[in-house]
C-alpha cells in the first residue's frame, strides 16, 4: 500500500544537495520512471545484495544494474517477482548480459585494463587474503 512504500533512496538522500533531493523526489513519486536516474558512482555507492559471495574475494567482479521492474518496487517482493516475469523484464535481462559480454570482450583485447583492474581490486583489499569463515574440514554438500 502507499502507507507502507519503502523509500529506496532514503539511505543516500543525506549524501545528496537540497536541489538534488528535490529533483530525486519528483521523479520517483510515480510508479513509472519518466528518466533514468543518475548511479552518483563517484559519490553515493548504492546498497543491494548479490550471490556473489565468497568469488569476489577471490578476482575483480563486475555486474551493471538495468531497470527490469517499476519504480518503487519493494525488493524480494511479489510484486518484483511478478514484474520480473515479463517480457520488458527479460529483455533488459538480455541487455544487461550483453553489456557485461560487450565488458568481457574489451577486457580480453586490453590486458592493461585487466592489469589496472586488478591493482585497483589489490589496493581496495588492501592486500588482505580473504578468510572464510567456515572451517577448513566441513564437506561440501553436493547434488
Amino acid at each position: 500500500s502507499v502507507e507502507n512504500k519503502v523509500d529506496p533512496y532514503a539511505n543516500i538522500m543525506p549524501r545528496l544537495t537540497r536541489e538534488e533531493q528535490d529533483w530525486l523526489q519528483k521523479q520517483t513519486l510515480s510508479p513509472m520512471c519518466r528518466c533514468v536516474i543518475p548511479a552518483y558512482h563517484d559519490r553515493i555507492p548504492f546498497g543491494g545484495s548479490t550471490d556473489v559471495g565468497d568469488a569476489s574475494w577471490a578476482t575483480p567482479t563486475a555486474q551493471v544494474r538495468i531497470a527490469t521492474w517499476t519504480c518503487n518496487t519493494p525488493g524480494h517482493s511479489w510484486q518484483a517477482t511478478s514484474q520480473g516475469k515479463g517480457s520488458i523484464a527479460h529483455k533488459h535481462m538480455l541487455y544487461a548480459g550483453k553489456v557485461l559480454a560487450g565488458a568481457a570482450i574489451d577486457l580480453l583485447n586490453d590486458p592493461q585494463a585487466v592489469a589496472n583492474a586488478r591493482e585497483d581490486y589489490n589496493q581496495q583489499l588492501d592486500y588482505k587474503p580473504f578468510v572464510s569463515p567456515l572451517p577448513k574440514n566441513i564437506p561440501v554438500p553436493l547434488p
